[in-house]
């Protein structure tokens, strides 16, 4: 029996127009688009500058160069490390349509008074959509804007750990 108040063509119209705005819904969480798709990379995607460090920072404070930088982005994680810091972020993040990318998560730093973890901001900008960027310029801020590492260009790495030059 057929429902008199709702003819055929009308549910089949509705029906069409829900699956529509559905698979729209969809598409809005995609790669780079700020929503909760697969992010703007696919796997892991490594950018360095001279040898790759530990990502625990040693005892001694920072001497503020690119010496050692690397930085691996994940589709629900970034992490950049250098030879006195480590900032790290556990979750989505995204890039806008000119590539730049700012990251909020946390900082670690080891000093005389031991190991000490606090908010910061890391901005990345691409030379390009950030899954085929050959190189990304990174500058690490705190809570209060002040910049604590860069703006240092980092090249990208293969998985095997190949450096590239640093641009400060």
């Amino acid at each position: 029996m057929t429902n008199p108040l709702a003819p055929d063509w009308a549910r089949r119209a509705l029906a069409a127009l829900a699956t529509a705005l559905l698979v729209l819904g969809l598409a809005a969480c995609g790669p780079g688009t700020g929503g909760t798709g697969t992010g703007p990379v696919q796997g892991v995607q490594l950018f360095g500058a001279g040898a790759q460090p530990s990502f625990s920072p040693p005892g001694a404070a920072c001497v503020g160069d690119c010496v050692g930088a690397q930085l691996r982005l994940e589709p629900e994680a970034v992490e950049l490390a250098s030879a006195c810091l480590r900032f790290t972020r556990a979750g989505s993040w995204s890039t806008d349509a000119a590539g730049l990318a700012l990251v909020e998560g946390s900082l670690e730093t080891q000093g005389r008074d031991g190991r000490q973890t606090q908010p910061a901001t890391l901005r990345l900008q691409f030379n390009g959509a950030a899954d085929v960027a050959t190189s990304v310029t990174a500058t690490l801020t705190d809570a209060r804007g002040v910049v604590l590492l860069g703006p240092v260009t980092l090249g990208r790495q293969a998985a095997a750990g190949v450096t590239a030059a640093c641009t400060p």
